[in-house]
């Protein structure tokens, strides 16, 4: 269900696309089936997703101080490339996360379930995992 303004709402939509320019979007949060994508390369002070459902999240190139990414459920997070001072990604559930390439100052990755956080093509400083479950974290580079 989706709610207007005008206190009306939509229900049963199978598909519906949202474009949003923003100078500055510092939280996301996704519940349900989302597919969300940032085209191009996008700058943040500080940056937050929280997904909860089956959310389909890609990025070109996302630079930010500070990247905190939460997915609870089967969410996959995909960024090919990332510049931050300080990354946190914690899975709770079976999603996955893949940085294909980048530099975080610290980075932390927590697991709990099933889920897969792979950043083995990107750089760090400082890097802290724990995994809770099945999971697997595949470490970055340490510089």
């Amino acid at each position: 269900m989706i709610s207007r303004e005008d206190g009306r709402t939509l229900k049963n939509v199978k598909k519906l696309e949202i474009a949003i320019s923003a100078n500055d979007l510092a939280d996301v949060t996704l519940n349900g089936a989302v597919d969300f994508s940032a085209e191009g390369s996008v700058s943040f002070g500080d940056f937050n997703l929280l997904s909860s459902g089956a959310s389909d999240i890609e990025f070109e190139s996302l630079k930010a101080a500070n990247v905190g990414l939460v997915i609870n459920g089967t969410g996959d997070i995909g960024i090919d490339t990332i510049d931050c001072e300080s990354l946190s990604i914690q899975i709770n559930g079976a999603g996955s996360c893949e940085v294909s390439d980048g530099w975080a100052g610290n980075a932390s990755a927590t697991i709990r379930g099933a889920g897969e956080i792979d950043l083995s093509d990107m750089s760090v400083g400082n890097f802290n995992y724990a995994v809770k479950g099945a999971g697997d974290v595949k470490k970055p580079r340490i510089k």
